[in-house]
């Protein structure tokens, strides 16, 4: 099913992008160049190419914060991310996903630490899809639970995206505190995963929960997955705490440089 992030947006889209204040944060220009055509990065000056109507940063800006994709996730490339068999996985899934599409298969990924990069890696994969032109939403569990106490009609409104978009990321599922808690929490979960599972839509979860803790917790909500996720298991150091990640950071500002939007 080729695709294109070149398309033209509906008129839905630009209010959306026109409500979200990350969007409008960059006020209508480039959020790498600034408008100016070049970006410093790494000591080296770059030029931000334009087709004469937007530059592609920023036509890649559109398209994922149309996804809500955080912009420190936009600006994360891949080819930092550490090589290894999950490595390997993610773009083996991403080289077969005109296959695991039609059959509505998306990926899981766990790690029982912080900062191992899941986030990173399921966002990597809306990136690559949203670049071939498929709708993407970026949502975390958190966001689902902050929903449920919503009025009815404002919940359906709300969990629109949820059940409508192509690819959906449920970033960080968590442990429930209490049975009634759990109970309470995979029902609204359910309501999502099922009927997207049912129309064969791809869902991207991640979790620091076991396969045998997301069993107990939300067993209908691992069934359902189970069938329509490859699982990926991540390890490793916390990427947050390297003090290199951080001073990384902190010279981009004092240089004036910024990362590009990959």
């Amino acid at each position: 099913m080729p695709r294109t992030a070149t398309r033209f947006l509906t008129d839905a889209e630009l209010a959306q992008l026109e409500a979200d204040p990350q969007f409008l944060s960059a006020d209508g220009t480039c959020p790498t160049c600034k408008g100016t055509g070049t970006y410093r990065y790494r000591d080296d000056v770059h030029e931000c190419p334009n087709d004469g109507l937007m530059c592609d940063q920023q036509r890649l800006f559109r398209i994922y914060c149309l996804g809500k994709i955080p912009l420190q996730y936009q600006t994360l490339d891949w080819a930092d991310f550490p090589e290894g068999e999950a490595k390997k996985s993610i773009d083996s899934y991403l080289e077969s996903f005109m296959d695991m599409w039609d059959m509505g298969i998306g990926v899981e990924v766990f790690g029982k630490s912080m900062g191992v990069g899941k986030t990173w890696t399921t966002i990597h994969v809306m990136k690559e899809v949203a670049k071939l032109g498929y709708s993407t939403h970026f949502t975390t569990f958190s966001d689902i639970k902050n929903m449920i106490n919503l009025p009815h009609a404002e919940w359906n409104l709300a969990a629109r995206p949820l059940l409508s978009v192509e690819v959906l990321n449920i970033d960080e599922i968590l442990r429930p505190v209490s049975d009634a808690q759990s109970a309470f929490y995979e029902e609204k979960l359910e309501w999502v995963v099922r009927q997207r599972s049912n129309a064969n839509l791809v869902t991207l979860t991640s979790t620091n929960m076991t396969r045998e803790e997301m069993e107990e917790h939300y067993p209908r909500v691992y069934s359902v997955l189970s069938l329509k996720q490859i699982r990926i298991e991540l390890s490793g150091d916390d990427f947050r705490r390297k003090a290199e990640g951080f001073d990384t950071l902190a010279e981009l500002a004092f240089k004036g440089e910024r990362r590009p939007i990959t």
